[in-house]
């Protein structure tokens, strides 16, 4: 929604503010492909960053991941002089609870099973997760708060955008929470 203040000539875009909300949830959505009780998939290391060739590379740019079983995927390098900074980089890495194993050019990564505490863990991760990308959206509704307090609108225009800015909120708000719920549910299906 757009206002034009006739002595002021300032706009005020919402649809911008909008865009950064959603922006938000969907970096959350990305986010929660990572947590994970049940079964192993590979957005759970494909971005870890590995050492190899003097640089921290993501695993999915060093090698090629599938999925054996619930547990475990293979990591098969594309150079196979990198197996051995795969399986360390993996293994050592503070974002993974796994076991490795090297096969030959490639490299077994294994989840432990979940357990109720674990799985307890995770959903509280998720948690903290969730609040974080609430907070963002709450800068942006006070970020656009602060440009109808500057924009010289009349008590009317503002208390209209005012509200609309809740209303985005609220709506990015919702979002969030049907993702953590969802996610929640996935963790705590045995």
């Amino acid at each position: 929604e757009k206002v034009d203040d006739k002595e002021s000539d300032v706009e005020i875009d919402l649809g911008i503010h909008e865009e950064e909300m959603s922006m938000v949830v969907e970096e959350l959505e990305e986010e929660m492909k990572r947590f994970r009780a049940g079964r192993a998939t590979p957005e759970q290391i494909e971005d870890v960053k590995i050492r190899v060739y003097e640089a921290h590379t993501p695993v999915k740019s060093v090698g090629q991941i599938s999925v054996r079983d619930a547990y475990n995927l293979i990591v098969t390098a594309h150079d196979p002089s990198t197996v051995a900074d795969i399986d360390a980089g993996l293994r050592n890495s503070d974002k993974l609870n796994v076991a490795t194993k090297i096969e030959g050019n490639r490299v077994v990564v294994t989840f432990p099973k979940a357990t109720a505490e674990s799985r307890n863990e995770i959903a509280k991760a998720v948690k903290v997760e969730a609040e974080k990308m609430k907070t963002r959206i709450r800068d942006v509704r006070h970020k656009a708060l602060n440009e109808i307090k500057a924009a010289g609108l009349t008590k009317d225009e503002q208390f209209q955008l005012k509200d609309d800015v809740q209303k985005l909120t609220d709506s990015a708000i919702k979002r969030v929470e049907e993702v953590i719920t969802k996610k929640t549910q996935e963790i705590n299906t045995v």
